[in-house]
């Protein structure tokens, strides 16, 4: 069986939840931080506990701060 095989089916939330959190962890950056990066770059909802909720996948990116574009009419 090839590592491919054993991986279990992932939603993207989970996916994106993941890459958030090993890239925090190489960075050796708290959840705390990694908030306050976001904030930076225009996502003013994130505190710590969004980051969490994220890399665990409790909580979908899309729901930290980020609106959908509305349709122009």
């Amino acid at each position: 069986m090839v590592a491919s095989e054993m991986m279990l089916p992932m939603q993207i939330h989970e996916l994106l939840g993941a890459g958030i959190r090993a890239a925090r962890l190489r960075k050796g950056w708290r959840q705390q931080d990694a908030a306050e990066r976001f904030r930076m770059y225009g996502l003013p909802s994130w505190k710590p506990t969004a980051v969490g909720q994220v890399e665990t996948g409790v909580r979908k990116p899309l729901q930290c701060g980020h609106q959908r574009p509305r349709p122009v009419l």
